[in-house]
């Protein structure tokens, strides 16, 4: 759930800095959808529960990024099946907005982006891929 998430390091350092700052990130990585669709699987509410409540007070912003997978949609070209990755992609960041929302976390402190399929999580063109990159991080990012 939200402990099972990730900590990587990333430099805050200019530069013209002489010494590198590392600033702790935390991504979530969890959450996962059905092909084609951007609403939240009921079994997630658990887990976007303990997530809200680790990112309370944390006066840090909060990176909501949405992905798809590569899939063509039925019917579409390969380039209409790119926008709709990407708006569904987006569609997706913006309803784990909404439901981190619901549960305390301020508008003010979050910023949604879909990424469409232009970001793969794992490589291949399997359904076990797939269902991997059909997905929403949520990345706490350095104060501000």
């Amino acid at each position: 759930m939200a402990t099972q998430c990730r900590r990587q390091y990333k430099s805050v350092a200019s530069a013209a800095d002489t010494k590198a700052v590392l600033t702790s990130i935390v991504v979530f990585r969890n959450i996962n959808f059905k092909t084609g669709s951007a609403q939240i699987n009921l079994g997630y509410q658990p887990q976007l529960d303990e997530i809200a409540l680790a990112l309370n007070n944390q006066h840090r912003m909060v990176y909501i990024s949405g992905h798809s997978d590569e899939q063509a949609w039925a019917g579409q070209t390969q380039a209409r099946s790119a926008q709709l990755n990407q708006q569904l992609s987006e569609q997706r960041a913006k309803a784990i907005k909404r439901a981190l929302a619901q549960r305390g976390i301020p508008e003010r402190d979050m910023k949604a982006r879909g990424y469409g399929s232009s970001k793969p999580l794992a490589p291949g063109h399997t359904e076990t891929a797939w269902a991997k990159n059909r997905r929403v991080e949520i990345q706490l990012d350095a104060e501000h």
